[in-house]
């Protein structure tokens, strides 16, 4: 507890009893921007990959996925271990890079939450159609 100075109004706490902080503050170049530095490299992946209409992801798709949505609003893969979860996102059992003329395929697609599609997009056993 800090003492109060006799010679302070009332209540007030001495000078001499505020406490300076124990480390200095780092110095970082105004150059040094870690988020800077990542959005740089995640403009240049998407400008590399290419805009999403290039990538297949065009005015049709879009419909289609609408319509899988609302054909099946839960997530299949959470579904099947008795949970319910909303789908968000559209996966194409078999890849559009593998098989091209199934990209608007209904039969082809199937509705996932986020978790668990980023889950099988990370694994990479969405190249062989599996569930995570």
């Amino acid at each position: 507890m800090m003492n109060i100075c006799a010679s302070a109004p009332a209540g007030a706490f001495c000078v001499s009893e505020v406490r300076m902080p124990t480390r200095p503050a780092l110095h970082r170049p105004s150059h040094h921007d870690p988020q800077a530095v990542r959005r740089a490299q995640l403009q240049a992946l998407d400008r590399q990959r290419g805009s999403a209409s290039a990538r297949g992801y065009d005015t049709a798709w879009r419909r289609l996925r609408l319509t899988v949505l609302a054909e099946e609003p839960l997530c299949r893969f959470c579904r099947e271990r008795g949970l319910v979860t909303a789908a968000t996102e559209i996966d194409h059992i078999t890849p559009i890079a593998a098989r091209p003329e199934l990209r608007l395929a209904r039969a082809n697609l199937r509705a996932l939450c986020r978790p668990c599609h980023a889950a099988l997009t990370a694994s990479g056993l969405q190249r062989r159609g599996a569930s995570p």
